[in-house]
């Protein structure tokens, strides 16, 4: 695992929302989350229609450029945000997706020992609790 920045440092975080919809709370939500970012921290945001549903054949003849694009974004990253909303009390599939790919190969994806964190919007009552 690395060592996180020092203080004086810039930090990059990496957003991903779990919501393909344009006009999602958690799109909106993620972009809340760049425009108040505190000093020496930085938001960069990836869109996770370019990654395709999971497939271990796919995966097995190289790794599709949406894919690609993901992992070197989360490995230049000095952590992840996951902005995601709860479907039916639990993750949405396209949340789901991005992990299944971030976390291959199993010992040396980008994923691994990465700082992470998340956050949730929804209307519902209980919100993104889960």
């Amino acid at each position: 695992m690395s060592e996180p920045p020092s203080p004086s440092s810039s930090v990059n975080v990496l957003g991903l929302a779990g919501s393909l919809r344009q006009a999602s709370y958690n799109r909106a939500l993620l972009r809340a989350a760049q425009a108040l970012a505190p000093a020496g921290m930085t938001i960069e945001v990836f869109d996770l229609i370019a990654v395709p549903l999971y497939n271990a054949d796919v995966e097995a003849g190289g790794y599709p450029e949406g894919v690609t694009a993901m992992k070197a974004a989360i490995a230049a990253a000095d952590s992840v945000l996951f902005v995601t909303p709860e479907y039916n009390h639990g993750v949405p599939g396209v949340m789901k997706n991005a992990l299944d790919w971030a976390s291959r190969p199993p010992r040396t994806a980008p994923l691994g020992g990465k700082p992470v964190g998340i956050i949730g919007a929804s209307p519902g009552q209980t919100g993104s609790a889960r």
